[in-house]
């Protein structure tokens, strides 16, 4: 009844901006952290060994607004994580 528009966006950190780090450990702390907080609810997902963040928008609420904080708060610790 109406085209498919797919719901799922995977992504990772950067690995140059985080040079000598795991940045497939970096993924899975962030979002463990973020889970734990109850901030934002992503899974995470492997690609050719890499492990990544997996966001699957499912509530027809979600606004834009959403999709921003949801990245702020994955901007936020990656820059702590960075820092420590």
């Amino acid at each position: 009844m109406a085209p498919v528009v797919a719901n799922v966006c995977c992504f990772s950190l950067s690995p140059a901006s985080f040079a000598g780090l795991d940045v497939s450990t970096l993924n899975k702390t962030i979002v463990q952290r973020l889970q734990l907080s109850g901030e934002v609810a992503f899974s995470t997902t492997t690609l050719a060994g890499r492990v990544g963040i997996r966001a699957a928008i499912t509530n027809h609420r979600t606004l834009p607004e959403d999709i921003g904080l949801s990245i702020t708060a994955v901007k936020r610790l990656a820059a702590e994580m960075k820092q420590a």
